[in-house]
């Protein structure tokens, strides 16, 4: 563009004052709104494409009446479905909310809480900051993101430590037991479908409690698959309810 060109466009837009400005305004106004609706968008789609061959990997869910979900399945499903060939990897975990666990004299409540498998860590790509592992395969042990440990153990080690849990959920009591900590791990992205601060094993004192949601089938398990094959998932879905008969 010339330069006679550009002043003759300044000159027209000092002309027209007022129209100019509501232009230019509404211009700024939908340029706003279509980058926050581009971000807003992108970090929508972008939720659990981290995780290991997300491509690949479900979550069974339940369906109700009337065209109605239920994120949540049996926790039967890991036992029925091993040895399937189409599935390369299993996990399930029950997700927990205002834990109250006691250090000490100390009460805490920790809102987000997953009681989880052996393949829980490995399946989610969960990073170990400290400790090992295999450790969640043990009794009674948990494992803490550094927030939580920090807070519940500040300026210490809590690698050892004990915790108490009071309460989870809807059950109370102060018999539920003791666990160590076994374990400091990263917390998943923010743009992950679910989160944590304590991770517990399913042994020791959940044990008991896991063996009953089995055999009642009830709604309130985790269950994911990670398949050899997408395109078997079809498949795989029709027989779910067979592999419980």
């Amino acid at each position: 563009m010339s330069s006679f060109s550009i002043r003759l466009a300044i000159r027209k837009l000092l002309k027209q004052k007022s129209s100019s400005l509501i232009n230019l305004a509404g211009l700024s106004v939908s340029l706003a709104a279509c980058i926050v609706l581009f971000v807003y968008a992108s970090y929508e789609w972008s939720f659990d494409k981290h995780l290991p061959d997300s491509e690949r990997t479900y979550r069974i869910i339940t369906g109700l009446e009337n065209g109605k979900y239920w994120a949540r399945s049996f926790a039967c499903y890991p036992d029925a479905l091993v040895g399937r060939p189409e599935i390369e990897r299993i996990t399930s975990f029950i997700q927990t909310q205002n834990n109250l666990i006691r250090i000490g004299t100390s009460d805490f409540t920790v809102h987000e809480t997953v009681i989880a498998d052996t393949g829980f860590l490995d399946f989610f790509n969960v990073e170990l900051i400290a400790g090992r592992r295999e450790d969640l395969g043990l009794p009674n042990m948990v494992f803490l993101t550094p927030d939580l440990a920090e807070r519940l153990f500040p300026g210490g080690d809590a690698l050892g430590q004990e915790i108490f849990l009071k309460q989870f959920d809807d059950n109370t009591g102060d018999s539920l037991g003791f666990f160590t900590v076994s374990g400091i791990v990263k917390p998943l992205p923010g743009n992950t479908h679910f989160g944590f601060q304590m991770i517990f094993s399913q042994e020791g004192n959940f044990k008991q409690l896991i063996s009953h949601l089995k055999t009642s089938k009830s709604f309130i398990s985790n269950v994911y698959l990670r398949l050899n094959d997408r395109n078997r998932a079809g498949e795989l879905e029709a027989d779910l309810i067979e592999v419980l008969v």
